[in-house]
C-alpha cells in the first residue's frame, strides 16, 4: 500500500456502490442530493487524508490557556487548512434531524 489508506485519492461515493442502493430504499429522493454527495465523498477521498497527514506531521493544534494579559482563554488554535476543512465536514456533524432526514445524514457518514 503506497498511502495511508486503499482509498487515498478515489472518490468515496465511486469506490460505495452499495451505498446507492440502500440510499434508494429508503430514500428515494436521494437522487437530488447525489451531486452533493459525489462532491463531499471525493473531498472525503483526497483533501481529508492530506489534512490529517499535515496536521500529524506539521501542524498540530495547540492549546491557548492564557491571553497576553494572563486571562484564561482555553482556545485551540488550528492551521488554516484544518480550519476550512472543518468547515467543508461541518454537514457530517450536524444533528441528523436538522437541515433534513435522518437519510442525508447518513449519506454524509
Amino acid at each position: 500500500m503506497r498511502y495511508q489508506s486503499y482509498a487515498y485519492g478515489q472518490n468515496h461515493w465511486e469506490r460505495d456502490p452499495d451505498r446507492r442502493h440502500v440510499l434508494a430504499h429508503y430514500w428515494p429522493s436521494y437522487i437530488a442530493h447525489e451531486d452533493e454527495l459525489r462532491r463531499f465523498d471525493a473531498l472525503a477521498g483526497k483533501e481529508v487524508y492530506e489534512v490529517a497527514y499535515r496536521v500529524g506531521h506539521d501542524a498540530r493544534p495547540v492549546l491557548v490557556m492564557h491571553d497576553l494579559d494572563g486571562n484564561r482563554v482555553d482556545r485551540v488554535r488550528l492551521s488554516p487548512a484544518q480550519e476550512a476543512l472543518l468547515r467543508e465536514l461541518a454537514p457530517m456533524n450536524r444533528p441528523p434531524y436538522e437541515g433534513g432526514s435522518w437519510h442525508h445524514h447518513y449519506a454524509l457518514d
